[in-house]
């Protein structure tokens, strides 16, 4: 062979093997694991959107798109634990289930189970027992609440059983409301340590895995000791929530899955486009017990950068996140985590 001919190829396989190289950093990694997994789901879905119109608690800035949006991202992520903030009378969790029911149906005679208060519902395919819900005004003159659950799942997700706290935290910046967020970060601990306690006194089966998540509104801003306190329950009003405890069943911190946009990249923003206040930032989390659990994969879905192919084969429009998908306004997007059993 000629030299030519050989340096012709040898570049081939160098353009290839680059090719190769940057393929996955570019590529959405968002398709579900092929080892036994449950995935997580938390949204803020604003002020009742997702719910057909007309509507007395949906918000002045929708175009009426929402419901349709909100069908095609549930069809396409299917998850087996959904955390929803922002559900607000007259709709309610009461509410969520047959909504699910009609955009996702199950198979057989299977209905979706629903449970919360005020305005956080969790919601799931699955089998909820052990409800229980905390609604109280944190120091800012307006309610904010969490609601918690065991969700028993089938065999083959590989995890039996695991227990959510799904939560809406205080939101802005003022002094009182960051320590609002502070005040319900150290309840949540707080319950923890008491779900700790032995089984017979009503508490968790020892290592049941658990997860908190939904929307914490940790601005960039805030100095965000409630997220560290709820990753490592260092609590701060110690007089009235007890004293600090390592939430995780081994003695550690939990966990963060800190999902990037679409699987890939940098950005790790779930609000906030960089065109106006507050900068973008992580508000919305999924914790979680890495004693028992460990990261499959994760997201932050935007579907406004996702490719036309990834698209398609999702079954998504691109504008599917949007608030007004007419005026093109963004408000939070969703968070997702798939989860394993960690091997002992």
């Amino acid at each position: 062979m000629h030299r030519a001919g050989r340096t012709a190829i040898a570049l081939s396989v160098t353009w290839m093997a680059i090719l190769i190289a940057q393929e996955p950093q570019t590529r959405p990694r968002m398709d579900r694991p092929t080892t036994p997994h449950v995935r997580l789901m938390t949204w803020n879905i604003s002020a009742n959107s997702i719910f057909p119109g007309p509507d007395p608690g949906r918000g002045a800035n929708l175009d009426g798109k929402r419901p349709e949006q909100f069908a095609r991202i549930v069809r396409a992520m299917r998850p087996d634990i959904l955390c929803l903030q922002e559900i607000f009378p007259p709709r309610s969790a009461e509410s969520a289930g047959p909504m699910l029911d009609s955009i996702a149906p199950l198979t057989g005679d299977r209905k979706w189970q629903s449970y919360g208060i005020r305005d956080v519902v969790i919601a799931t395919p699955h089998a909820l027992s052990m409800r229980a819900a905390r609604q109280e005004d944190w120091g800012n003159g307006v309610p904010r609440t969490h609601a918690m659950a065991m969700i028993s799942l089938p065999m083959e997700l590989g995890v039996s059983s695991l227990y959510v706290v799904c939560t809406h935290m205080q939101s802005n910046g003022k002094v009182e409301e960051i320590a609002a967020r502070q005040r319900q970060a150290d309840a949540i601990v707080q319950w923890l340590r008491e779900l700790r306690a032995p089984q017979a006194s009503g508490g968790l089966p020892f290592g049941t895995p658990f997860a908190i998540l939904g929307d914490l509104n940790a601005y960039h801003t805030d100095p965000a000791r409630h997220v560290e306190t709820l990753l490592t329950g260092n609590i701060s009003d110690t007089v009235r929530f007890g004293p600090a405890m390592a939430p995780d069943w081994d003695g550690t911190a939990l966990a963060d899955a800190s999902p990037l946009h679409n699987g890939v990249g940098s950005a790790t923003h779930t609000f906030g486009t960089g065109t106006g206040p507050p900068p973008p930032a992580a508000l919305d989390r999924i914790l979680y017990s890495d004693s028992r659990l460990e990261l499959a994969g994760g997201f932050v879905l935007d579907t406004t950068t996702l490719d036309a192919a990834t698209l398609l084969r999702l079954g998504l429009m691109s504008r599917d996140v949007l608030l007004n998908a007419t005026t093109g306004s963004f408000d939070h997007l969703p968070v997702v985590a798939d989860l394993r059993a960690r091997s002992q």
